[in-house]
């Protein structure tokens, strides 16, 4: 396997200072960062002076301090807390054990918060969904545990939707399935517009969407629901121009109630089902006392 290069940028005011790098072929030193070309990844700043590297992070491809190592030789800085100190007096062989040693370790955490990275792009992925950019029902699942996990009442008001578009599958069948998948992303654009920062909401699959309202007192969830479904009903119909409306069920939980999210959902979704029993384009919420319907 080929040894990894390791650039090394060398800012010095001592010019004549003799330091042999030819021995090491893994070592690639540059003069001066004009030079190096506008792609490189710089791996280490060598120096004998504080006042070099500050001038040098003002280059945008060096403002990252955490994606280099620095090296300073014969002087102290307050302002860069430098990888590796090493004495006015070191030799060349110093300088390029140290510079290996660095280089490598450096390399290898650029290389660990790469893959932290794309780690969380995965993971990031797996809880959204593909067309919609919206959270998934694997997301939605992770929030609803969050909430039921504990047999502890609700600290706060908590409002389950569930949410379908009506005739969806007519604008499929006479428009094809890119006309579906623009009132879907209507939709999405919709709920996104209506919501606050503190509410959730995910598509749960096919024509459905979920919305966990917080913090919604019981005697105002209705409303707030029908204004929500009727914003969205608007942003399909401005986007896509297609005769699809939504319908929406709802339950409300009361602080101090325990979540039990199959329980509810199961109200939410007998209230969903009313309403599309009765022509869809509403909202129903279920509640001790029979069906509202808005």
């Amino acid at each position: 396997m080929d040894t990894p290069i390791i650039n090394i940028l060398l800012l010095v005011t001592d010019g004549e200072r003799p330091i042999d790098w030819s021995d090491h072929t893994s070592l690639r030193v540059w003069q001066d960062k004009e030079c190096m070309p506008p792609a490189l990844q710089l791996d280490i700043i060598v120096s004998d002076s504080p006042q070099l590297p500050r001038d040098a992070l003002a280059d945008s491809r060096l403002q990252d301090r955490t994606q280099f190592g620095l090296i300073l030789v014969g002087c102290q800085s307050a302002e860069f807390a430098a990888d590796v100190h090493l004495p006015a007096d070191a030799t060349s062989r110093e300088m390029q054990l140290a510079c290996q040693l660095l280089g490598a370790l450096v390399q290898q955490r650029r290389l660990q918060r790469h893959r932290a990275g794309e780690f969380q792009m995965l993971e990031q992925w797996a809880l959204q969904d593909p067309l919609t950019g919206l959270p998934n029902r694997r997301a939605w699942d992770q929030q609803v545990q969050q909430l039921s996990s504990t047999s502890a009442p609700l600290s706060q008001p908590v409002c389950l939707v569930i949410l379908d578009l009506d005739k969806l599958k007519d604008a499929n069948d006479t428009r094809g399935h890119d006309a579906g998948d623009a009132v879907l992303l209507a939709a999405a654009s919709g709920l996104r517009s209506a919501l606050r920062a503190s509410d959730f909401a995910a598509r749960w699959g096919g024509d459905e969407f979920a919305l966990l309202l917080l913090n919604v007192p019981p005697q105002h969830a209705h409303a707030i629901v029908e204004r929500i479904r009727a914003a969205t009903d608007r942003q399909i119909n401005e986007q896509t121009d297609q005769p699809v409306t939504l319908s929406a069920g709802l339950v409300s939980i009361a602080a101090g109630t325990p979540f039990q999210a199959e329980s509810y959902w199961q109200q939410a979704d007998a209230a969903l089902f009313h309403a599309k029993q009765s022509g869809g384009h509403c909202s129903v919420e279920h509640s001790s006392s029979g069906w509202q319907t808005k």
